[in-house]
């Protein structure tokens, strides 16, 4: 648990108004961790009991994701793979050449696509050439 986060034992709450304006008088709130973790468990003064899930997880899906817009990552990027499939592949829709522009294949091995013809020259850049060919850009 974060050091950061302090929970009381007890809270007793006073009166408060609800949405609709009706007086619910006043209540306590035990709290304790859920058993095998993942939210902890309140019970109400009458009994009752109730439990807020609270995850640590900053993206906790598996499977795929359709994310439109940009990402800014702070922090490590861990990318993981089983062996003979593709780690990491730059999808890029145009006419020259294959989509998947480059590639990190189950070898570990940087694999660049066969352009079809020349891109626009950029100071350290490379491509590799449907001939064959590796270019380098310099200044």
């Amino acid at each position: 648990m974060a050091s950061n986060v302090r929970f009381l034992d007890q809270v007793s709450i006073g009166s408060f108004q609800t949405t609709n304006g009706g007086d619910t008088g006043s209540f306590l709130i035990n709290a304790v961790e859920q058993p095998g973790g993942g939210g902890i468990i309140f019970t109400r003064g009458d009994g009752d009991t109730f439990t807020v899930e609270v995850t640590s997880e900053l993206f906790p899906y598996t499977g795929s994701a359709g994310i439109t817009g940009s990402i800014e990552l702070v922090g490590p990027l861990n990318i993981t793979a089983s062996i003979n499939q593709t780690a990491l592949s730059i999808h890029l829709e145009d006419a020259n050449g294959p989509d998947d522009k480059f590639q990190i294949n189950g070898q570990g091995i940087p694999v660049l696509a066969p352009l079809t013809f020349s891109p626009t020259p950029v100071s350290g850049g490379m491509y590799y050439s449907i001939n064959n060919e590796f270019f380098l850009g310099f200044t």
